[in-house]
This record gives structure tokens, sequence and C-alpha cells, in this order.
């Protein structure tokens, strides 16, 4: 089974009519009616009751409907995942943070970055210095993140943060397409 003839499929149930579908998929009616057999005998079930008059659906054919539309809405879906995937546009972020900084910088950065990049989920974890910089260590010795020094004002990530007040780190995965992202190191 493939996508063109799920497309097939859906464009023949929602238009139950072969030459307006044939039309809809820009192509002629013989190949249409191929791909809708081939998926038939690969599926073993018979999706459309076809008369010379008219089309129906199936019980099974019925029930495939829904599964086909949400198939080829997934796989529409895809390329583009795939390339916020590659921009760092999803996945985590784990920030973590000492003490009173909940009560400056922390909000107004992790608001700034979840309206910039909502599909990825952001942890926030607030511990003393020396429990952030063992977590980092622990991370960085294991290969699963890169900890670069980047002097103020830090701008990641194409402006969602705000310009940081001092010195920080930035520790990234090492597979993170943030990692070529922009970063100045601007000395104040």
């Amino acid at each position: 089974m493939d996508l063109r003839q799920l497309a097939c499929f859906v464009a023949v149930a929602e238009e139950l009519n072969f030459s307006r579908a044939a039309s809809r998929m820009h192509i002629s009616q013989p190949p249409l009616s191929r791909q809708i057999a081939n998926l038939e005998g690969e599926l073993r079930v018979r999706l459309l009751e076809r008369s010379p008059q008219s089309v129906s659906l199936t019980a099974a054919g019925r029930g495939f409907l829904p599964e086909a539309r949400r198939i080829l809405a997934l796989a529409a879906k895809a390329p583009e995942a795939a390339r916020r995937a590659q921009r760092g546009e999803t996945g985590a972020l784990r920030i973590g943070f000492v003490g009173s900084t909940i009560y400056t910088s922390v909000p107004a950065l992790v608001g700034r970055f979840r309206q910039a990049y909502p599909q990825v989920d952001v942890t926030l974890s607030s511990n003393g210095a020396s429990a952030i910089l063992t977590g980092l260590f622990v991370s960085w010795s294991a290969g699963t993140v890169a900890v670069e020094t980047v002097e103020v004002p830090l701008t990641v990530w194409i402006d969602a943060f705000s310009p940081c007040v001092r010195p920080s780190w930035l520790a990234t995965s090492r597979d993170t397409a943030v990692r070529s992202a922009p970063v100045s190191t601007r000395k104040r």
C-alpha cells in the first residue's frame, strides 16, 4: 500500500464518482481504477461498491476512509516536522537556574522561547550552582551535551531570548541545530 493508492481511494470515496476523482487526481480513469483495485487486492477487502450509475462505500470502505485521511494528513506534515527538527525547533529544552533568577530573567526568557518555539518541551530546574555544574559535567562526560561560555548579551534562537545581564553558559545537545545558530559573543 502506498500514499498514491490512499489518495486515489480518498478521492473516489469523497467524490463517489470515478470521473470526478480522476480529474481531482489529475490522472485518467483507468489508472485510478487500477490503483483502487491494487489497494483492495492488498487489503483483501472490497472498499467500494460499483455499478454503472453509482459508487458507494462498503462497510470496510467506511471504516478505512478516516484512517486513510489520517495517514495522508500525517504524511503531509512529516516533511515540515523533519525541517523543524533539523532547525532545532522541536524536542526538549532543560533549563537549570540558580535561586533568585526565577524572579528576574528566567520567566521572560522562557516565555519568549515558548512563543518562538511552541513545539519544544521546556523543563525548569532550580538548583544550587554546584548541582547544575555537576549535571552539566556528567552530561558533558557522557558526550550528550556541548558546553560553551558565552559573553553578554546572549542572543540565541533569533532573538527568542532577551539580552542577559551577566556571562552565561550555553549547554546544548551535540547534534542540535542550535549549536550552529548565531550567538553573539560581543564583550560589554
